[in-house]
């Protein structure tokens, strides 16, 4: 596959599964072993797993929007800059709605077997998120 095709993909996949709210199109985009390297602890393996941590991050920030700031494909890996917003209106891990607004960004890294993502590594700026939350104490406070 192509770079341009692994890019598109990509593109695809956060308008279907975050953007419309659609976590049952990850279907389309995961293989059903996928492995997540980035899983919170509570997420469970595969496919499965992932949909569920989809579907509960979609309940806390039901307007997250993600913004794809870079993408660089090459072979069948393919690093994604982004940056998203979104308001804390339901449980988060654990942490009830804050009704506070999230902007924030990280790095993704994915792995290709065909058309689908095998293998997912992440780094997100989560200090940066829970300071926004309120759960942790900004910079000089």
């Amino acid at each position: 596959m192509s770079t341009h095709d692994l890019k598109s993909l990509y593109r695809e996949y956060v308008e279907a599964v975050w953007h419309r709210r659609n976590v049952a199109a990850a279907d389309d985009y995961f293989t059903d072993d996928v492995v997540d390297h980035a899983a919170p602890p509570q997420q469970g393996p595969g496919l499965a797993g992932l949909k569920a941590t989809f579907a509960m991050f979609l309940e806390a920030f039901p307007d997250f929007h993600i913004t794809i700031e870079d993408l660089i494909a090459e072979g069948d890996k393919l690093v994604a800059r982004v940056s998203f917003t979104g308001t804390h209106r339901g449980a988060y891990h654990g942490i009830p709605a804050t009704n506070r607004a999230i902007a924030s960004g990280g790095t993704h890294i994915v792995r290709y077997v065909g058309k689908k993502v095998a293998e997912h590594w992440a780094h997100s700026d989560d200090l940066r998120t829970r300071q926004q939350l309120g759960l942790l104490p900004a910079p000089g406070q």
